[in-house]
């Protein structure tokens, strides 16, 4: 009897324990019924109580449903917590799961010295985390399903796993080892700073809502592809291996530094929008900057380009006298570079007038093959969209306020032919 009372209470006991870390949905009826056993029937206790034990263990295995804290192994990433006011229970290499859910905007565990960020898959509920100048070599955020915006800049990470995080608009990872980056899945991606890493590719197709996008410093070669963010704004890709952009689908461009490269050919005739150029130190022969919008540029960069002889502008006299415009002393502004194709040289397209409108203006057209006609703000914004019914159409403007604005005509298989 004594030994069948001392096994009980060491099971008992046992159980107990387990539930300061565990919760066990369990029938406490259990241990009340195997106590009445063993006082009523001292042969027979032996059987039942090895049948309690069974029942207790195998209930415990199965239903174990939740476990009340987190491992933490960074005593740095800790201590920050605790610092913070967010880990309750001191240091002791976990946190309580209760304290890491209370956090639902931002953790901010900047410049603390960290190097492994292992628990921050408890903190399920912030949307912001902030974990800039420390030592980590690799960073799994795919537990924060709910994250917008991630600053992990300034460490060693080279393996970065942001997986199924569709919610991320803003992500800074510049100045790291990345040598991959997905973000494939990140749909409403606005904020991408990447700049020194090791990345030689970067697939941005599924990133239509990008406007900052940011790549310096890093190892891409060739022809960069940004031909699916129409909305981009600011473009910075310098100290790389790049060849060639196209910036045809890219009209709200306002800034774009692309120094120090091997460009040769730069076309920005379509970015009515912008306002800086840093194109220095490539190998730039061409150059078209012709976009009607030129008084809008206040910042000019093109030196060390010593094969640049002409660059293509909409007034050669204002950007000879802009004090912000900088050029070799070989290169000369003109609105006929002998470099431009024979498209670009030949006649008028069509015909625009009067300018400035009021009512209406009248296209003439001199190309029987354009077969609409597009009117687009001055910050890329397409107004209205007309078919060209004959070689003098006349749009109404009487529902347009105010303002400038660029025609662009094209012809049905949606091929620019002139603005």
């Amino acid at each position: 009897m004594c030994y069948i009372y001392g096994v009980y209470h060491y099971v008992v006991g046992n159980f107990c324990c387990l539930l300061n870390k565990t919760f066990f949905l369990i029938n406490y009826s259990v241990l009340f019924i195997c106590y009445w056993l063993f006082t009523s029937n001292l042969t027979t206790n032996t059987i039942i109580m090895k049948k309690c034990i069974i029942t207790l263990l195998f209930s415990g295995t199965v239903f174990m449903t939740y476990s009340q804290s987190t491992v933490i192994p960074d005593s740095n990433f800790e201590q920050a917590l605790i610092d913070l006011n967010i880990d309750s229970d001191g240091l002791n290499s976990s946190i309580l799961n209760s304290d890491a859910l209370q956090v639902t905007t931002t953790l901010n565990v900047s410049y603390k010295n960290i190097s492994d960020l292992t628990g921050i898959e408890a903190f399920e509920n912030i949307e912001t985390l902030n974990c800039r100048g420390n030592n980590l070599s690799s960073l799994n955020l795919t537990s924060n399903l709910v994250i917008k915006n991630v600053e992990a800049q300034y460490n060693q990470i080279n393996q970065l796993n942001i997986s199924g995080l569709q919610l991320i608009e803003l992500l800074h990872v510049q100045e790291n080892q990345l040598s991959n980056l997905d973000v494939s899945n990140l749909s409403n991606l606005f904020w991408l700073d990447c700049n020194g890493n090791n990345l030689t590719n970067l697939d941005l197709t599924n990133n239509s809502e990008l406007l900052h996008l940011y790549c310096s410093s890093n190892l891409f070669t060739g022809v960069f592809d940004i031909s699916n963010q129409d909305l981009l704004q600011n473009f910075t890709i310098a100290s790389n291996q790049i060849t060639a952009f196209n910036f045809v689908h890219n009209s709200p461009i306002r800034n774009i530094d692309c120094r120090w490269n091997n460009i040769t050919n730069l076309d920005l005739s379509t970015l009515w929008n912008l306002k800086r150029l840093y194109a220095s130190n490539n190998n730039l022969s061409t150059l078209n900057v012709a976009n009607g919008a030129n008084v809008q540029i206040i910042d000019f960069q093109v030196t060390e380009n010593p094969n640049l002889f002409c660059i293509n502008v909409d007034d050669p006299t204002y950007s000879s006298a802009s004090i912000n415009w900088f050029e070799d002393p070989q290169s000369n502004y003109s609105n006929s570079c002998a470099w431009l194709s024979i498209d670009e040289k030949a006649p008028r397209l069509f015909d625009i007038y009067p300018n400035p409108a009021i009512e209406f203006i009248k296209i003439s057209l001199n190309d029987s093959q354009v077969d609409f006609g597009e009117l687009i703000s001055l910050n890329g914004k397409l107004i209205k969209r007309f078919k060209l019914e004959n070689s003098n159409f006349q749009l109404n403007l009487t529902d347009v306020e105010s303002g400038i604005y660029f025609i662009r005509i094209a012809n049905v298989q949606s091929k620019l032919v002139k603005y």
